[in-house]
Order: C-alpha cells, then sequence, then structure tokens
C-alpha cells in the first residue's frame, strides 16, 4: 500500500526540468533542459531552493564567492510539480540525531552531504507520515495473510506504589505500561522514503488493541490516548505509556503488620477472544529497576503468567496476562505506635497487684489499662478490612490483653471486698480449707495460725503489720495465738493479690508467647 504511494510521488519529481543561468563570480554546476531528477555535488557549500530561475536566492557559508561550488536547485513553475517542504513544518525524526541535536555521519560522509541526507530523510518522513494518513484505517483489525489473529505483547514497569488502601482493599499504583503488536498494513520500504525506518505518530491514528486491566476500579490506563506509537518499517508497532493503575486487592491481614500481600492485575482483550486476538509477554518478570520506595511497602518481586481462561458466557478461550506484585509490609511503625505501646501498657496493669490494698487506685488503674487498650484496638481497626476473614493477631493479642486486664479487674473487685469484710467471722471452712493452703502456695505465713505448715520463717512485715493492728508486742516465733477475724480477712486479701499476680504473669507471657508462635508459622 504505502510502496505505491511512494513510487507515484517518485515519478512526479523525475519528470522536472531544471535550469540555471551561470554567475561570473562563481563555479557552479549546471543542469541541463533534460536533466531529470534532482541531483546535486559531492563537495556542496550551499544549498539553494528556488521557484523561479530568474531569481536565485542562495545561502552561503563563505565568504569568497569567487571560490565557491554552488548547487542550485531550481524549478520552473510553469510546467514542473514538484514536492517541496518548510524546515519548520516538516516532522522531525531521530534517525540520524545525536544527543548534540547534530546529525551523525555515516561512512566516508561529510557534514555536508550528512546534512543533505538528513533533510532528504525528512522529506520522506513527511511523505511516509501524508500517506498513512490518506490510506490507513485506524478502526479495522489488522489481520495479515498467513495470520488469522494479532498477538499482543504486554509488560510493565512499576514506577511506584502510591496506596495500599487496606479498608477499601484497593492498590494504585504508578506505571509504565508497555505494548507491542505487529501491523501489516504500515509495513513500507525504506529505499522508498529516503531510508526512514520508523516514524512516530498519535496512538489514535493507527490501530490499537482493547486491552483491558479486569480488576479495574476506576478509569483504565489514565492517559491512554495522550501519547505516540513508534511504528517501525517491517510494521512492529511500540506503544509505551505511563498511567496510574486501581485495581481490587483481595488482602490476607492475619499477620498483621508483619504480613505480605499478593496483589493480580490482569490484562486482556475485553471483546476479541483467544482466535482473534491472543496475548502474551515476552518476559517473566516485572520491571522493577525504576521502582521508588513506599514508606509503608516495599515490592518484592513481579511476577507475569499467560493463562487462557473459558467463560461461562462463550466457548472460546480467553487469554490473559496476569501480573502478580508481591508486597511486604514496613511494621516498624506499628511496633513503635501499638505493639510496644501496648505491652507496656498491659505490663503496668500488673502494678495493680503490688499496690497495697488501702490505697485506692487497684480499681482506678486496671480500667486505665483497660481503657488505652481500647484505643489501640480501635487504631488497628481503621487500618484493616472491616469484614476480614481472618483475624489479625495483633487484634488477637490486644483482645487477650483486654480480657486479661478486665480478670484482673475483677480480681481487685474481690481482694478489696476481702480486705474490708473484717467485721464478720471468718467461716472455719475458709479458714482451714482456703486461707491456710493457699498461704502455703503464696509463700504468705500467717503469725499465730494453728497447724500451720509453713516451716519458713514469717514474712517481717507481715508480723509488724500483725503487731500493728492488733496492739501487741511478742516475740516473731511467738504464733500460738491465732490473730483475729480482722486480721485472717486482711491476710486472705493479700494472698488473693499475691495469687492474681502469679497467675496473671503467667497467663500474659504464655498467651503471648502462643501468640507470637503463631505468627511465625503461620
Amino acid at each position: 500500500m504505502l510502496q505505491a504511494l511512494s513510487t507515484a510521488n517518485e515519478n512526479t519529481s523525475t519528470n522536472a526540468c531544471m535550469t540555471t543561468e551561470t554567475s561570473t563570480d562563481a563555479k557552479t554546476s549546471t543542469y541541463t533542459t533534460d536533466v531529470k531528477t534532482s541531483t546535486y555535488t559531492t563537495d556542496v557549500k550551499t544549498s539553494t531552493y528556488t521557484t523561479d530561475t530568474t531569481d536565485v536566492k542562495t545561502s552561503t557559508y563563505t565568504t569568497d564567492t569567487t571560490d565557491v561550488k554552488m548547487s542550485t536547485y531550481t524549478t520552473d513553475t510553469t510546467d514542473v510539480e514538484t514536492s517541496t517542504y518548510l524546515a519548520s513544518t516538516a516532522p522531525m525524526t531521530t534517525t540520524r540525531m545525536n544527543s548534540n541535536n547534530s546529525v551523525n555521519l555515516e561512512d566516508n560522509e561529510t557534514e555536508d552531504q550528512a546534512s543533505f541526507n538528513y533533510r532528504g530523510m525528512d522529506a520522506g518522513y513527511t511523505d511516509l507520515s501524508l500517506d498513512i494518513g490518506d490510506s490507513y484505517e485506524s478502526s479495522v483489525i489488522p489481520y495479515c495473510e498467513g495470520s488469522d489473529k494479532v498477538t499482543v505483547t504486554i509488560d510493565m514497569v512499576i514506577r511506584q506504589l502510591i496506596n495500599l488502601d487496606e479498608p477499601e482493599q484497593i492498590l494504585v499504583l504508578s506505571a509504565w505500561m508497555r505494548w507491542g503488536w505487529f501491523d501489516c498494513n504500515l509495513v513500507w520500504n525504506v529505499t522508498d522514503y529516503n531510508g526512514t525506518n520508523k516514524i512516530i505518530l498519535p496512538i489514535e491514528s493507527v490501530w490499537m488493541p482493547d486491552i483491558s486491566l479486569y480488576e479495574s476500579v476506576a478509569e483504565e490506563f489514565f492517559g491512554l490516548l495522550d501519547y505516540r506509537a513508534i511504528i517501525h518499517s517491517d510494521g512492529t508497532v511500540k506503544y509505551t505509556f505511563p498511567t496510574k493503575l486501581e485495581t481490587f486487592c483481595q488482602l490476607d491481614v492475619s499477620r498483621f503488620p508483619f504480613d505480605s500481600q499478593i496483589c493480580t492485575l490482569t490484562f486482556g482483550s475485553w471483546v476479541h477472544n483467544g482466535f482473534e486476538i491472543d496475548v502474551t509477554s515476552l518476559v517473566s518478570k516485572v520491571d522493577l529497576s525504576q521502582t521508588k520506595e513506599n514508606a509503608e511497602w516495599s515490592i518484592t518481586k513481579g511476577e507475569i503468567v499467560r493463562h487462557e481462561v473459558i467463560y461461562g458466557c462463550c466457548p472460546e478461550p480467553y487469554p490473559d496476562v496476569t501480573v502478580y506484585v508481591y508486597m511486604k509490609r514496613k511494621p516498624t511503625g506499628y511496633v513503635i505506635n501499638i505493639i510496644i505501646p501496648s505491652m507496656l501498657v498491659t505490663s503496668i496493669a500488673i502494678l495493680g497487684f503490688i499496690l497495697p490494698v488501702d490505697s485506692g487506685e487497684k480499681i482506678g488503674l486496671q480500667l486505665t489499662v483497660m481503657l488505652t487498650i481500647s484505643v489501640f484496638q480501635m487504631l488497628v481497626a481503621e487500618k484493616l478490612p472491616p469484614s476480614a476473614d481472618v483475624e489479625p493477631l495483633i487484634s488477637t493479642f490486644l483482645k487477650f490483653t483486654l480480657v486479661l486486664s478486665g480478670g484482673s479487674t475483677l480480681m481487685q473487685v474481690l481482694v478489696l471486698n476481702v480486705y474490708y469484710k473484717g467485721h464478720s467471722k471468718m467461716p472455719k471452712t475458709v479458714k482451714y480449707y482456703i486461707l491456710q493452703p493457699l498461704s502455703v502456695l503464696t509463700l504468705v505465713p500467717i503469725p499465730g495460725m494453728k497447724n500451720h505448715i509453713c516451716k519458713s520463717k514469717p514474712d517481717t512485715q507481715l508480723v509488724k503489720l500483725f503487731h500493728g493492728m492488733t496492739g501487741r508486742k511478742s516475740p516473731s516465733d511467738d504464733i500460738t495465738m491465732e490473730p483475729n477475724d480482722p486480721d485472717l480477712w486482711m491476710y486472705l486479701s493479700v494472698i488473693l493479690d499475691r495469687l492474681g499476680f502469679g497467675l496473671f504473669v503467667l497467663i500474659l507471657i504464655s498467651g503471648t508467647a502462643h501468640i507470637f508462635v503463631r505468627m511465625n508459622t503461620e
């Protein structure tokens, strides 16, 4: 298609007859009236474009015009139809331009020749773009001879993980998409267009596959039509564009905040089945070399896998390219702001068993601990999906400490109730079946208690406390006299405090260890 158009343009320009007048002050190359095509000298100092043989405009590079070899292009406007261009309006090709905006030299080529050849290539670039615009139909899928489907390659470069919204389970990525396909209607002969081997055109001017992101929750491929495609002379089309992807991601928060997540992005044709458009990938890994760091997440790797799925609606297979993004959470912020403070607050609850019974702060301390743990639970809940299938282990830990703190509060209520029960008589069953065995278990000796089986030395502080309450002063080893009932209730409250302290510490350590062992094994 494009070759036929280029041949027609060439026939038009080869019938031009050109004439020049010889200047007496300059050496010129004179073209006869029978010369066909546009020729040029190999030692060109000046290139001149004219429209009237009697009025030649020249642009010289030397100050001595008597020694200038001048190649003059003239056109007889009465009988010649030519194809001219302006440098300001012609599209620029980067085929022979370097980083300094100068033309790269070929072998055995001077700067003047390179400049002339580059301008010729630029003209070919313009002709090619015009030919494509006149004869190409971008709405028709390019089925080519010998092939009944178009193969589209999909690759991806992740630039940045913008956000992972845990409550909404939405992943937002900044990425570069790389698509490629073969279009047999965009094949041309390089020699027909002055060596132009590629052209850059707006993507809307060529056919583009209807690739969709199946898990998208927003506009698909933001900025999709804002960029240009690179088209090579062999029909290969490459389209790379930056975009923002918003996709649904099913989260597993069971090990929060030490969790890792895997999000999937599925790309495929929405309309065409696998017999019409096939999708695949040139690589098996996502390019992470350009990825910027995220404050909370780090992308460890990305895999690309091709699948073929037969849906219930249609008997044909629908191929897709699935990108698996592996992410690991950075737990430092949660460890510092939630885990360590919650463990410290839980440890403070132990002080409730050490405080004196008559201090009046035991219940207040336990309630404060429970309130603080509830605040931590709210902070964690804000970061998690509202209907998570599995409860995070940190939530399990906070609930465990909350229940433990509630149990210690009930224990303190019992201790205070026993302490202020001095006006009533202690039943013998309580005295001999609860008080006496627990005093042995908690290593709290009771002075004056008959049949006391504790052989250890009496607690000095308890003896002094007992002497101060009874008003008696006797040797510490004189424990033959049983204490009064108020003293027994006081001793029982002390024993219950010590028993609660031991049980609290034992349950806290074992429960915490069990939770963290689960965290490392699941």
